[in-house]
């Protein structure tokens, strides 16, 4: 297509979608129309700064600004034709074709996501297959740290601070959360572009900082395609020694935290966060985690049908929000509306766990 047909194609599609829905899907956390920025709020903090608009966005931390389409690339990882990619599917606008002079369509859409990086998609139909997990070099590095430079949870530190939330090892390890005591051995496994690619390299933080932390695997169909992690500071810890204490792989995230449980279930719960699935977990329920309610996808709703799902999420005002949304979600794809668990004011399952004595 020429220039003039393609700028109005981009302008088309910055009034086609909120700056709201392109935050929200690519996984930021924060309330309302603020968000935690992903360049200087990159583990969250007291207070989310990126406001977002239906236009663009603006961070009144670090002064970082621009369009949807801009938004795409600083908070997904993406080049800007990726992310052009990405806003054509999210709004459902198909690219004119270089033959046309007017507004044309085209099937041709660009991956999502940067290399090595999973993809996300977004739901239109209810015979959308879900995204594939990623190719390599990013599930098999994954496989590798994993394997080589993380380490079982029992004996741990990590197994500490999990018993403190009455959450066993034994129950850790067998979905798959790993310990890491010192990130340094990741750059054996590969140079930097490619460690960087897979989107690991954030973990130097935690290196440097000398801090061990848990690992939360996202596995999809067998394979690991994102990866959650967590050190073991308490917030107040965190925030005197101005590190993060959550960093993951990317900003895209593929699936729930222990998605491939869903399928041999016949009742599960969805819990936000991988620490309220685990305690799920523990007390013998089937469940999954959101990481944030923000990051729920149409598209993974298609695994819940014929299921009894139950929502719980934490008894504050993000969490009822959260409800809403994924509520909501579950009605546009044509499913009942989850069951939901209600929680004391202020509570998270986990706390509800710990003050019935281990029971849910």
């Amino acid at each position: 297509m020429n220039e003039a047909t393609f700028r109005d194609h981009v302008n088309r599609l910055k009034e086609a979608v909120r700056g709201q829905d392109v935050a929200a899907r690519i996984g930021l956390h924060g309330r309302g129309n603020r968000f935690f920025c992903p360049v200087c709020q990159p583990g969250g903090g007291k207070t989310p700064d990126l406001d977002v608009f239906d236009q663009g966005f603006k961070c009144y931390k670090c002064g970082k600004t621009g369009d949807i389409i801009d938004l795409a690339v600083m908070a997904g990882g993406m080049s800007k034709a990726d992310a052009i990619g990405y806003i054509e599917q999210l709004a459902g606008v198909k690219r004119p074709t270089g033959r046309e002079k007017s507004r044309g369509h085209s099937s041709d859409q660009p991956k999502i996501g940067r290399p090595g990086a999973s993809h996300a998609t977004v739901f239109h139909d209810k015979t959308e297959k879900p995204a594939d997990p990623p190719s390599p070099p990013a599930s098999d590095l994954y496989d590798a740290f994993l394997s080589t430079v993380c380490q079982p949870i029992m004996g741990t530190s990590g197994a500490e601070y999990l018993a403190a939330r009455g959450i066993d090892a034994e129950t850790a390890d067998r979905v798959g959360v790993r310990f890491c005591p010192d990130p340094s051995g990741l750059w054996k496994l590969a140079d930097r572009e490619v460690v960087k690619t897979a989107g690991l390299a954030s973990l130097y933080i935690f290196q440097v900082n000398g801090l061990p932390f848990l690992v939360f695997p996202y596995i999809r169909q067998g394979r690991p395609v994102f990866i959650k992690t967590r050190c073991l500071l308490t917030k107040d810890e965190a925030d005197q020694l101005k590190v993060p204490r959550f960093l993951n792989t990317s900003a895209v995230i593929p699936c729930l935290w222990n998605h491939d449980a869903i399928a041999d279930a016949d009742q599960v719960l969805i819990c936000e966060g991988e620490i309220d699935a685990l305690t799920a977990i523990q007390a013998g329920q089937a469940a999954v985690g959101v990481p944030g309610w923000a990051a729920f996808k149409d598209e993974w709703t298609r695994d819940f049908r014929g299921k009894d799902v139950i929502l719980v999420m934490d008894a504050d005002d993000a969490g009822r929000k959260g409800t809403l949304d994924i509520v909501r979600r579950f009605q546009r794809a044509g499913l009942p509306a989850p069951r939901q668990m209600k929680l004391a004011e202020g509570m998270d399952l986990n706390d509800f766990y710990l003050a019935h004595k281990g029971t849910i």
